[in-house]
């Protein structure tokens, strides 16, 4: 069975609005108003919150992750460095 990269598992990742919200740091209208803009991609499903493609998302608002075939999740290093940023 073939592992899958980083580069896979964050193109296979979703994420729930609030996440989106939390990292770009936007308001739930801001994210409303780029998506009716057509400047954000659309949620691949809607319930109570809507789930987007994590690499979608990450370079929609420029946080594109680098292909360097790094050993760590790309996903996790974004998310870690948005949390530390907020953090202070």
């Amino acid at each position: 069975m073939d592992r899958i990269t980083p580069e896979e598992a964050l193109k296979m990742r979703r994420i729930y609005t609030s996440e989106v919200c939390a990292l770009a740091r936007w308001s739930r209208t801001k994210l409303a108003r780029m998506r009716k803009e057509k400047a954000f991609p659309e949620p691949i499903d809607r319930g109570r919150e809507a789930i987007y493609d994590a690499y979608e998302v990450l370079c929609a608002i420029g946080m594109k992750p680098q292909e360097t075939g790094a050993t760590e999740n790309p996903w996790d290093t974004m998310l870690n460095a948005a949390s530390t940023e907020t953090d202070t």
